[in-house]
């Protein structure tokens, strides 16, 4: 039976085509990867506000994804692909940028990474900024 047109949820969602649109749309939008992390991989809202950089490993491409503490399948590991990380780590870098200001040298930790700004993924400020 097909779903009406009219009923709540109906409709609501982008198609496949819609979602590449809107992504290419806001490809220089500041924030991109969080779009990005929710239209390919699924993320919710309140999944995209608990990440943070120490549950991303760029390295071996895993994301630990802290769910909702009501189900256990919500806490997840995903594999992401090489694009994925490539826009990660723009972000990253991004952040870093936005935090120092030109001119300013990160923080280099002991592994010989920059350290990121924030320990938070998406919102790096109490402002959501």
């Amino acid at each position: 039976m097909a779903a009406d047109r009219h009923s709540p949820g109906a409709g609501h969602g982008l198609v496949t085509q819609q979602c590449g649109q809107f992504l290419d749309s806001i490809k220089e939008d500041r924030l991109y990867p969080v779009y990005h992390l929710a239209a390919y991989w699924g993320l919710r809202l309140g999944e995209l506000e608990r990440l943070e950089w120490s549950d991303l490993d760029l390295k071996s491409r895993r994301l630990h994804v802290w769910g909702d503490v009501k189900s256990e399948d919500s806490d997840r590991i995903i594999m992401l692909d090489e694009q994925t990380v490539t826009v990660l780590k723009a972000w990253q870098e991004r952040q870093l940028f936005e935090a120092l200001g030109p001119g300013r040298i990160p923080a280099v930790s002991s592994q010989g990474r920059t350290n990121p700004p924030s320990a938070t993924v998406t919102f790096p400020s109490t402002t959501g900024c």
